[in-house]
């Protein structure tokens, strides 16, 4: 293979059979290393680096069609486009590529004259029909106010309030509720019923019944503080 070195024992056998007086040849800096060749020879490589970069500019826009002006009509005469055919010794990768490059340049400049033209066009025409009919332009314009629906306060937005109060300002009083909040009318309804009931008369019965209940209650609690105090002692004396 032509990239892979060959071995050193072929090497020398080489050079041994081409000896060393040898003839300079054609290519400059034969004799010295890749990197003493580029510091020596940076300003040629720098120059054919340009000239090829420019060559290739030069067949860009050698491929890229010219600017057209803005009243041009069509791509070739009387606004007949031309087709767009192969050249001769042109590769199919070369054609495609002008090809592409010829269609994103027309769509750029229809999606500029659309956006340009669309909105003026509009604009100019009702200029000149308001110019043309002043009484027709105020007859729509009260036409379109009265159609309007009046869009007035809904319930949901709260009223401005007009007085301003500082940061400073010292309540002299409480301030006076005059709405009740959420749900004081149903717990006021709850209480009034509550209250109602308890002022009913009690019969005798129900009376001499609570106050044997309350006899039990009052043994009941006796019984444990005895109980309670008769522990503490025994704990006490232990």
């Amino acid at each position: 293979m032509p990239h892979k070195r060959l071995k050193q024992s072929a090497r020398i056998e080489r050079r041994n059979k081409l000896g060393f007086d040898r003839p300079p040849t054609k290519e400059k800096g034969d004799s010295m290393s890749k990197k003493m060749a580029w510091i020596t020879n940076a300003e040629e490589m720098r120059e054919q680096l340009k000239q090829l970069k420019r060559k290739r500019e030069e067949e860009e826009e050698g491929i890229r069609p010219p600017k057209r002006s803005r009243g041009s009509a069509g791509d070739g005469e009387a606004g007949q486009p031309t087709a767009v055919k192969i050249k001769p010794g042109e590769s199919m990768r070369d054609f495609n590529r002008r090809v592409e490059e010829e269609f994103k340049w027309k769509m750029q400049g229809v999606y500029k004259q659309a956006s340009k033209g669309g909105g003026g066009k509009k604009r100019k025409a009702a200029k000149q029909d308001a110019q043309d009919n002043p009484t027709g332009s105020s007859i729509t314009a009260t036409t379109s106010a009265e159609a309007k629906p009046s869009t007035g306060k809904g319930k949901t937005e709260f009223e401005r309030r007009v007085d301003r109060r500082s940061v400073n300002d010292v309540a002299e009083a409480p301030p006076t509720l005059t709405a009740l909040p959420r749900g004081a009318a149903a717990a006021a309804g709850k209480s009034g019923k509550a209250s109602a009931e308890s002022q009913l008369p009690v019969s005798a019965v129900q009376k001499r019944m609570m106050e044997e209940e309350r006899e039990k209650a009052i043994e009941r609690y006796r019984e444990l503080k005895r109980l309670k105090t008769q522990q503490k002692t025994r704990l006490d004396l232990v």
